[in-house]
């Protein structure tokens, strides 16, 4: 009778054991699904970056090219 109580207690820690690794599988799981969507954010947000940079580049390299023909005209005007 006392061996009897003492497995069916064991197999209720085990089977609480079980619910619990369970539980903290599922939790896993989630942390990793929001740990990928925060990736794809991130590599979505480095790409708009990177092509946010390249916008910028070539706007600056526009308005060197509007400065440098703005001086040239400035150059061919006759001087007042």
């Amino acid at each position: 009778l006392k061996l009897k109580k003492r497995y069916e207690a064991v197999v209720e820690e085990r089977n609480y054991t079980g619910i619990q690794l369970i539980d903290r599988n599922d939790e896993l799981c989630i942390l990793y699904e929001k740990s990928n969507m925060q990736q794809t954010v991130l590599r979505k947000g480095e790409l708009a970056i990177r092509e946010r940079e390249e916008e910028i580049r070539m706007l600056d390299l526009q308005v060197a090219e509007l400065c440098r023909e703005i001086e040239v005209t400035r150059r061919k005007l006759p001087k007042v």
